[in-house]
């Protein structure tokens, strides 16, 4: 069976992170790594760590963060990490009890298969889920008319944001060297889909297998993209198909 590793960065979440290292924990997949990076918090989030290690040896605590921030913390993750696929966990987020189940077998059924990804739902602070909310995004960003299966299109569909981030799984072997590139600011997550484009075959599972939680303090809250850092993300591509290249243009 194949490992994987759910990679969890957090700071300051105490409350929301439990809930998703719960979600975490509860999977149904036999052979999980559950490694989290606690990027400087003074909530009381090592101490609680520091419990759940004792009570569940599938998770694991980094090392500290030797650059504090977001992708710098998403990055000591993957260097830290031992599984031969991995996922990334919001710690304000929660995936359903099958989500690596149902995300990792199109990897080990299929060699080609470099990453995959499915639906999510939106929910508020308090967890509810918000069902008009995740039709829109669901509609926005093209998820709603995507078929299962191998991506037709894997550069039109990241290029329309239909892939997030979170909520994907990835071929480790595959990403190895991949790094995100933080001159792309908040955009480094575009970046590093684009580049994944280009690696092998992306694979959509058309469920929703998570809840993105909306709240005051949630990084599409509180880092909005800056031109600067969306544009060096988009130049540091270029496509010889015209439609691509329009979309990226």
């Amino acid at each position: 069976m194949m490992r994987v590793s759910i990679l969890i960065p957090t700071r300051n979440r105490l409350p929301y992170l439990k809930e998703s290292l719960r979600s975490a924990r509860e999977q149904t997949y036999g052979e999980l790594e559950i490694l989290v990076s606690d990027d400087g918090s003074t909530d009381g989030t090592q101490a609680y760590l520091a419990t759940v290690t004792a009570q569940d040896s599938r998770v694991r605590v980094a090392t500290a963060n030797p650059v504090p921030g977001i992708f710098t913390n998403m990055q000591h993750l993957l260097s830290h990490s031992c599984g031969e696929a991995f996922c990334l966990l919001g710690d304000d987020d929660r995936l359903d009890a099958d989500y690596v189940e149902k995300l990792v077998e199109p990897i080990r059924a299929n060699d080609a298969v470099v990453a995959t990804f499915c639906g999510h739902r939106i929910i508020d602070a308090s967890g509810k889920v918000l069902g008009e909310a995740s039709r829109i995004s669901s509609k926005k960003y093209g998820r709603d008319k995507l078929a299962a299966g191998p991506l037709a299109d894997s550069l039109a569909s990241i290029l329309r944001q239909s892939m997030c981030l979170g909520f994907s799984m990835y071929r480790a072997v595959a990403f190895r060297d991949v790094r995100f590139d933080l001159a792309c600011g908040g955009a480094a997550d575009l970046d590093f889909l684009l580049r994944a484009a280009a690696i092998g075959t992306i694979y959509f599972v058309p469920l929703c297998l998570g809840d993105y939680r909306v709240h005051p303090g949630t990084a599409t809250s509180t880092n909005r993209l800056p031109p600067t850092g969306l544009v060096r993300a988009l130049e540091n591509h270029s496509f010889s198909n015209e439609s691509h290249e329009g979309m990226r243009r």
